[in-house]
């Protein structure tokens, strides 16, 4: 939450709303909030001319008219997001780990320090110039990215990074 960028308006009622939520959600555990309280959709497609028309089309004209999209959750649901713990701790993961890390998207600098604290396992972090929609709107090269990815993972004696 304290990244810069085009998600800062929804960062701000995040730091009011979850302080309020906490005692809330005792007494009203399922009233339905809208996602778009805590997370503007359109705030966060790239504003590069290449991707901007073709992510703001998949989220404005495709998920935001989805009659299946969810735009509402429980509070009990939301804060569950927030506060459940990992069922293990960080170092305790020995799984291949890529990390496909939008700059552009909401919170990079919190992404690199929980890359930097996983353990010595084979890992890659990927940085790319877009928006959290960048697979999206660069399907051929999230494709390649991944494909690559699970070639050398899957490989027998991969050594950790």
């Amino acid at each position: 939450m304290n990244d810069a960028g085009p998600w800062d308006n929804t960062a701000r009622r995040r730091k009011v709303m979850i302080p309020l939520a906490k005692p809330l959600v005792r007494i009203l555990p399922n009233v339905k909030l809208p996602i778009s309280s805590y997370l503007d959709w359109k705030a966060i497609i790239d504003t590069n001319e290449e991707s901007h028309a073709l992510e703001r089309q998949l989220v404005v004209e495709g998920y935001l008219h989805d009659p299946d999209f969810d735009k509402w959750y429980s509070l009990s649901t939301i804060m569950s997001l927030i506060s459940t713990p990992p069922p293990n701790s960080l170092a305790e993961l020995n799984t291949p780990t890529m990390f496909l890390l939008s700059l552009k998207g909401p919170t990079p600098s919190y992404i690199r320090s929980l890359y930097n604290r996983l353990p010595p396992i084979l890992k890659k972090r990927v940085e790319v110039d877009g928006s959290v929609y960048w697979m999206l709107s660069h399907p051929i090269d999230a494709a390649q990215i991944i494909a690559e990815w699970f070639s050398i993972s899957l490989m027998p004696n991969s050594v950790p990074v």
